[in-house]
């Protein structure tokens, strides 16, 4: 997941070479691909979740742009929760990654 959350910005949220393990073949546009950001053990305010990421292109790259409205704060870390279902394969899948926000120029 490449992910850097700024405050008071737009942020982009991109999944790179997204693929479906058993088969080694990449997701495409027939996969739901969504996320969630947690502020702790909550869902963050200003958005409702989960967001579904958009196909991209080739090798499974999926990416969603979220609100310049979520209220980031600087240096505070975020949990980003991604879950797939590929409609081809059928399988699922759902993993996270931990984020920290910063002020633009502060990193």
């Amino acid at each position: 997941m490449n992910a850097r959350l700024y405050t008071g910005n737009t942020n982009v949220v991109e999944i790179d070479q997204l693929k479906n393990d058993i088969d080694n073949i990449y997701l495409d546009n027939n996969a739901v691909v969504q996320l969630t950001v947690y502020d702790g053990v909550n869902e963050m305010a200003g958005q409702v979740w989960p967001v579904t990421m958009s196909y991209i292109g080739a090798d499974g790259l999926f990416r969603v742009l979220l609100n310049s409205s979520l209220a980031f704060v600087h240096r505070k870390e975020y949990k980003l929760v991604v879950t797939s279902t590929d409609a081809g394969s059928g399988l699922d899948g759902q993993w996270s990654d931990i984020v920290t926000a910063y002020d633009r120029g502060d990193n």
